[in-house]
């Protein structure tokens, strides 16, 4: 029920990775604003898909990939939608509208930091009907850049049955993406979701796998979904699905700037189980230490230790060996030093 915009936005260890010369995608550029509409064409059977590679400045091409069904979302004012009072919170509303007189409204907070979804509302000629969402975390947080990875977690209730929703997220590529409407730098995000529906206590359980191509200014440009209870990640059939246009922005988002400021930033989750993600910008190329340390003041784990160019990093940490408790992370670069707490809970 969630819009594929998000649906495709919704990391093991992984190599600290600098995103000099890589996209980096921050809230000002996904095309949300009331006023924005957003031109789609999607496949509603399965057919041929080609996913191409992951990794560092691959090259896809979608120019002869046709996709059949039009969509229009339309992002709207949330206060002026019919479901406004079951999201007072929600600063963001998308309407998607599939056929005359239904419409599907998502309701969302957005902030700097992250996106998520509060929940839907449906109407059609003959019902309405809206669903909450609870014990949500962040759809993804921002900024969205190669190597990050993130839980998403939905709970819901509706029509006498539970529902249950987790995706596993990461940003497994970036590159260069032509389509029919141009070519771009852009983002892929590889996501596994599990999605368990249980009617009167009996569970039923599938899962899929997505993939997404962010682009600045556009959101998930191309989108493709595996069929339910696919078991391989590099599947080659699915659902396929393009933004066509987008219309109704005021203006692009300014390019993104290097880092003016050597800045250590708070975790992000925290309080975390058994992972979480530091992030830090390095306004000029230096020699760069990330330690953890436990409560007595001992390195409990050296997370970097080198020479780094400018740039924004994030650093997971994984605290499953470790007891719960209090930990700090320490950031020394030349004469900077930073340092943010960390609560692990298990």
């Amino acid at each position: 029920m969630k819009p594929l915009f998000l649906n495709a936005l919704l990391l093991t260890a992984f190599s600290v990775v600098v995103l000099q010369a890589q996209p980096v995608l921050t809230y000002t550029d996904f095309p949300t604003n009331p006023g924005t509409t957003i031109n789609m064409a999607s496949d509603w059977v399965l057919g041929p898909v080609d996913l191409g590679e992951d990794g560092p400045n691959q090259t896809w091409d979608f120019t002869g990939r046709a996709a059949g069904v039009a969509r229009i979302q339309n992002w709207v004012d949330p206060s002026s939608t019919p479901f406004f009072a079951q999201y007072p919170t929600a600063n963001r509303c998308s309407d998607m509208t599939e056929a005359a007189n239904e419409h599907s409204y998502t309701y969302y907070v957005l902030t700097p930091t992250y996106i998520t979804i509060l929940g839907t509302g449906v109407v059609t000629p003959d019902s309405s009907w809206y669903i909450s969402y609870t014990n949500t975390q962040p759809s993804y947080p921002f900024p969205v850049t190669y190597g990050a990875q993130w839980n998403t977690v939905y709970r819901y209730n509706y029509q006498g049955g539970s529902f249950y929703d987790s995706t596993r997220s990461e940003v497994d590529a970036w590159g260069t993406l032509t389509d029919l409407a141009g070519t771009w730098p852009c983002l892929r995000i590889r996501a596994h979701t599990t999605f368990t529906v249980s009617y009167f206590g009996f569970p039923f359980t599938t899962t899929n796998w997505s993939y997404s191509w962010l682009v600045a200014g556009r959101g998930a440009q191309i989108t493709i979904v595996s069929a339910s209870d696919e078991p391989n990640q590099n599947f080659t059939q699915g659902y396929f699905s393009r933004i066509t246009g987008v219309l109704g922005v005021q203006s692009l988002p300014d390019p993104i700037a290097m880092p003016t400021n050597l800045e250590l930033k708070s975790a992000y989750p925290n309080p975390f189980n058994a992972s979480t993600m530091l992030t830090f910008t390095l306004p000029q190329p230096g020699e760069v230490s990330l330690t953890i340390f436990d409560a007595a003041g001992r390195p409990v784990s050296h997370l970097v230790q080198g020479h780094y160019q400018p740039g924004a990093y994030q650093v997971p940490f994984n605290g499953a060996a470790l007891p719960s408790g209090v930990y700090y992370a320490r950031l020394n670069s030349g004469s900077y030093q930073a340092s943010t707490n960390l609560t692990l809970l298990k």
